[in-house]
């Protein structure tokens, strides 16, 4: 036995997944134009259907507006989680840097080197123990990029069948552009007998 509010949901869904965009049948809405990216070719801006669609698909499907925001999420994620390592290497390179500017102010070239060697060893000392830490945010930027692409996957795959629903349900009829066809038709031979 399936309950009522069961089978309303899959009604539901299957509407969901058989209807065509609201996007797309009410152009002059209030939403309609506000996503625009910049054609180069063109130099003009133009609307970014693609992201429009996603927009609508988000507002419909929480499953999908949780996953998306968890993606987006993930940039600042990336971000505070390597901002205590960026920053401690980037002490450490500047520090490295005065080093060389404070070892070429030394006169006595037997001086500077023993004081070279010195700290060239801590700066490979340095660089040992954080080649693990630079692996890692190799491997972040890696996986940020996949990440990336399979945004952009999602948001084609989800729009691809909501143009499909588009294409299948709104194709204007033939039959009035015939009918129009017949009527210019008509028109250009009664036209003639005026014509010489």
């Amino acid at each position: 036995m399936i309950s009522c509010s069961k089978n309303e949901e899959s009604t539901r869904s299957e509407s969901l997944e058989t209807a065509t965009p609201a996007i797309l049948i009410n152009p002059k809405s209030e939403s309609r134009g506000k996503v625009h990216f910049f054609s180069s070719g063109s130099r003009s801006y133009e609307v970014d259907n693609i992201q429009e669609l996603y927009e609508e698909a988000l507002e419909k499907n929480k499953e999908l507006q949780t996953l998306h925001n968890r993606i987006l999420n993930m940039s600042s994620i990336k971000g505070d989680s390597l901002a205590a390592f960026n920053r401690y290497k980037r002490n450490n390179e500047e520090y490295f840097k005065s080093v060389n500017e404070y070892l070429a102010q030394i006169q006595d070239t037997v001086l500077r080197e023993a004081t070279r060697q010195t700290f060239e060893q801590l700066e490979k000392s340095y660089s040992a123990k954080i080649s693990g830490h630079l692996s890692a945010k190799e491997k972040l930027g890696q996986r940020a990029n996949i990440l990336n692409d399979r945004l952009i996957l999602m948001k084609l795959f989800i729009t691809q069948s909501m143009m499909q629903n588009y294409q299948n349900n709104e194709l204007p009829n033939l039959k009035h552009i015939e009918g129009l066809l017949k009527d210019y038709d008509q028109l250009i031979n009664e036209s003639k007998k005026y014509v010489k």
